[in-house]
């Protein structure tokens, strides 16, 4: 009896993701090779057994590609939060595209796991959460709010208040004043309100490109770039 393309398509899954159970060489081209089969329709729990490995290189294969995914890796969004900090920058790095992707206005406390990383030890992972945070919709943004309302006290809520200011009212003064705050966390979230409102005042902006805090300036500048602003 002939087996069905579903079988097919299966057993294809299966044997990729085997071999990189096995820790076959060459874990990138087998990647790549799993994440066509997940597009093509190879179940996604099937994801589950990578993002819940004991293995740095297995979870970091898991959640790349559940970060390519986008949307269509949210049955698997509560492991991913739980991945949001782990040992390995890598996975924290792109477990934040999958908070982005993932996330409902429903699930403020997901979005909160991202903005904790605006923190992070690592540069590289400290400058996704800020890009993550200029990304985030409004109604993302009003969501978690209303959820740190709760604890107006968090720096949290601050960050996320001068981004819903800023895009009601994007006053480049109050935020290069933000910017010159001594609290670190102030000072990022009014970064990613500067280029999450770049397209109608850039003043910000170019503010934070001058930055002494490194995280900032790097972000900052590289936002000047994607938004064609000369620096």
């Amino acid at each position: 009896m002939r087996g069905t393309n579903a079988d097919h398509e299966l057993s294809r899954g299966d044997t990729l993701l085997a071999r990189l159970l096995s820790g076959e060489a060459a874990l990138g081209s087998i990647e790549n090779n799993l994440l066509r089969e997940f597009h093509r329709g190879y179940p996604i729990s099937k994801l589950r057994v990578l993002l819940q490995s004991g293995e740095e290189a297995l979870v970091g294969a898991g959640i790349w590609i559940a970060s390519e995914l986008g949307s269509v890796a949210a049955p698997l969004l509560d492991e991913i939060l739980e991945l949001s900090h782990h040992t390995s920058p890598r996975v924290r790095f792109f477990a934040l595209d999958c908070i982005l992707s993932c996330s409902q206005p429903s699930e403020p406390k997901a979005v909160l796991r991202g903005l904790e990383l605006v923190d992070d030890a690592e540069a590289s992972v400290r400058w996704k959460a800020l890009v993550f945070v200029t990304s985030l919709s409004e109604e993302l943004l009003d969501s978690v709010s209303q959820e740190l309302s709760k604890e107006p006290g968090s720096p949290y809520f601050k960050g996320v208040e001068i981004l819903r200011r800023a895009i009601r009212d994007p006053d480049s003064t109050n935020l290069v004043s933000k910017l010159s705050e001594r609290d670190p966390l102030v000072q990022r979230f009014a970064a990613a309100a500067a280029a999450r409102v770049a397209a109608r005042d850039s003043t910000a902006l170019r503010a934070a490109m001058a930055s002494s805090d490194l995280t900032v300036r790097q972000f900052a500048t590289d936002m000047a770039e994607r938004n064609g602003i000369s620096t």
